[in-house]
């Protein structure tokens, strides 16, 4: 999953900054606005697979990762180079959510400034 997050991430955010979505100096989409509304699956076999828990939520071999990562890069830049249409969409996805993201907690600062400033009181003359 490590794998996959980050690679979706680096791929967006380069095919932005490539068609001009992300200028110079602003910032990158995160992984939450890159994963939002997304639904994977990612079937990985091997030999010996080690796990976190009994669980076997987590898979343990690292370098799982950067094989995952590798493969759905390419496969991902593949992809959007011969659907530009539909890759556009994606990225104008992924600013919405950056977007949200950002007014979200400019609204929370916002409510956590005002709160301090009530609750502070004046001495009485």
């Amino acid at each position: 999953m490590t794998g996959l997050r980050s690679a979706l991430t680096r791929s967006l955010n380069d095919y932005a900054r490539k068609i001009g979505f992300i200028k110079e100096g602003d910032a990158s989409f995160t992984g939450e606005d890159t994963k939002e509304g997304l639904t994977a699956i990612v079937s990985v076999k091997l030999p010996d697979p080690q796990f976190e828990s009994q669980t076997k939520v987590k898979l343990l071999n690292a370098e799982v990762r950067g094989q995952v990562e590798s493969a759905v890069v390419e496969a991902l830049n593949a992809w959007m180079e011969q659907f530009p249409k539909e890759a556009k969409a994606i990225v104008e996805k992924c600013r919405t959510s950056a977007r949200a993201r950002e007014a979200a907690r400019q609204a929370r600062d916002l409510v956590f400034r005002k709160s301090a400033l009530e609750s502070m009181t004046l001495p009485a003359n």
